[in-house]
């Protein structure tokens, strides 16, 4: 009982505590975890407002430490207003996600160029870049957030040339857990950027006759 409250409540399901079997569903919006934004509330609560009342003695020293601990808080203030803001959102041909300023954007999985999984004592850190998104780029933690749609559609890519048309759950099956991804993934593109398509791929495997049916019938569909 405890486990699932920490892994559904506190830290967003995070890997090796208790993520969910099947994944998280697709077109649902992942958050920051509670216990990242509660910390960053916390930080600016302390550090913005209860240092200057509990340090002034009159009512200018208060005005004046509380500019002063506010300007020091920047750093805080950003992670607060990051940790509400934040989220992405995999859906069947395109992620949105949404930035600290409150802005969305979205792109199509088949408009990644490059990938690139930078090195941190967390897991590492996934980044995504865009042909929609000109220098803009998504970063989000495969630990914190569920990034099995990503992985699949661009394991898939690099396996067969092809973007699927759209999210469809039986082309994926060879692929195996989300650690499995995970590992292919960082061969790809841990602690080097890796271009989609590039000549460090290799020859593509030809598709199997049972997943071209699936790509055939899928493109029939979307006509």
């Amino acid at each position: 009982m405890l486990r699932k409250f920490l892994a559904e409540t506190v830290t967003n399901g995070s890997i090796g505590l208790n993520r969910p079997k099947g994944y998280i569903p697709l077109g649902q919006r992942q958050k920051k975890p509670l216990l990242a934004v509660l910390a960053a509330d916390s930080f600016v609560l302390i550090v913005c407002f209860w240092l200057p009342l509990e340090i002034s003695r009159d009512t200018e020293e208060l005005i004046s430490m509380f500019v002063f601990s506010n300007i020091v808080g920047l750093f805080f203030w950003f992670l607060a207003i990051h940790s509400h803001a934040f989220y992405i959102q995999q859906n069947a041909t395109s992620v949105k996600w949404r930035n600290w300023r409150f802005k969305t954007r979205e792109f199509d999985y088949s408009s990644i160029t490059k990938i690139h999984m930078q090195v941190n004592n967390k897991g590492g850190y996934f980044v995504i870049s865009s042909s929609q998104m000109g220098k803009r780029r998504l970063g989000v933690s495969p630990v914190f957030f569920d990034a099995t749609y990503i992985y699949h559609m661009i394991l898939f890519r690099e396996r067969y040339g092809v973007w699927p048309p759209k999210y469809i759950p039986e082309l994926f099956v060879e692929f195996g857990d989300y650690e499995e991804m995970d590992t292919l993934i960082k061969i790809l593109c841990y602690a080097h950027k890796y271009e989609i398509g590039s000549p460090e791929a290799g020859e593509y495997r030809q598709i199997p006759e049972h997943l071209q049916r699936i790509l055939d019938r899928a493109a029939a569909e979307s006509k």
